[in-house]
């Protein structure tokens, strides 16, 4: 397959496809998987990464308005001014502050949703976490990923601390009623201090993309280099190499997710609400650890990925559709 990509750069005009809007997105896999998705349900749409500027955001709402544009991801610096737009957002853009995906409902509407939510509920799956365990997250990173994450882990009824460098910074975009329900911390040597039961250690920062040197001083401030029992972590990023937080995981002899699953996952169901078509799971995660690398890189291999389709994560898909 295919699987190379041609970000444009702003000032162009969008045509009967299906877009990822971001800056970056030369590093991203989105297209890789979602075309394998679109070839196998026998659908004739492009799909395309777009280094987009803000106007170029702006330029994507009034083109799925216009019926020339099929839907869109949303990735970084852009979910949140997709969910401050004026398209009607689904519950998981309000209770989080960010959209990911824009997409006609079936009267036609456009809308906005955040289907990272569904993507950190299938990585909760694939390690093992259900509903009302005895577990205590803790999400680091007060961004939209974070936002997403921390939605989740509330939905599993799963207390939450959130560690991060501006406090204010997460209070701001997520809904009320979540900002009263986790435990805020500034990021110090003290955050984790209190913490003795089972963990969910969840990276939502952006420090994948930093120097491993510096990523690997933060995480070691929280004291994520010492041995933690009983915890389970979870990366929401991905990379050919093994990043930092992986690393240190290792060291503390916990279990690791990277965010592949996630990946793959919010890209189904965005899919889904595209199309209105069942995602073709098992092509769209061999298509993506195809483009990763993964198992010529010797880091994570594919089962985890197949595993959390099997897990019964197909059995609550895709509640984003109704939302």
């Amino acid at each position: 397959m295919d699987t190379k990509r041609e970000p444009v750069m702003p000032g162009q005009t969008f045509g009967a496809e299906l877009v990822l809007l971001g800056r970056p997105v030369a590093h991203s896999v989105s297209p890789a998987f979602q075309t394998a998705g679109l070839r196998a349900c026998d659908l004739g749409w492009r799909y395309r990464a777009v280094l987009a500027d803000e106007a170029t955001v702006e330029r994507a709402f009034a083109a799925m308005e216009s019926d020339d544009l099929v839907g869109a991801n949303v990735t970084l610096p852009w979910k949140g001014l997709a969910a401050r737009g004026r398209f009607a957002p689904s519950d998981s853009v309000v209770r989080t502050g960010a959209a990911n995906t824009l997409w006609r409902d079936g009267q036609g509407a456009c809308r906005t949703a955040n289907t990272d939510v569904y993507g950190v509920r299938a990585s909760l799956h694939a390690l093992g976490i259900r509903e009302g365990d005895p577990v205590e997250a803790v999400v680091l990173g007060g961004g939209g990923a974070a936002a997403a994450a921390i939605s989740c882990c509330r939905g599993y009824r799963l207390p939450v601390r959130v560690v991060v460098r501006r406090p204010r910074a997460v209070t701001a975009i997520l809904a009320q009623d979540l900002v009263e329900e986790v435990d805020v911390r500034c990021w110090d040597a003290s955050a984790l201090d209190d913490l003795r039961g089972s963990l969910l250690v969840i990276d939502a920062t952006s420090l994948a993309h930093q120097d491993p040197r510096v990523a690997s001083r933060a995480y070691r401030v929280l004291g994520l280099a010492k041995p933690m029992a009983d915890s389970r972590w979870l990366s929401l990023s991905y990379s050919r190499e093994r990043l930092s937080f992986e690393k240190l995981a290792l060291q503390a002899g916990a279990p690791c997710l990277d965010g592949r699953v996630m990946l793959l996952h919010q890209g189904a169901v965005s899919f889904e609400l595209w199309t209105g078509l069942e995602a073709p799971l098992q092509v769209m995660a061999s298509a993506l650890d195809s483009a990763t690398n993964a198992i010529a890189s010797g880091r994570m291999p594919t089962e985890p990925i197949h595993e959390a389709v099997r897990a019964g994560v197909e059995a609550e898909r895709f509640l984003a559709r109704g939302s």
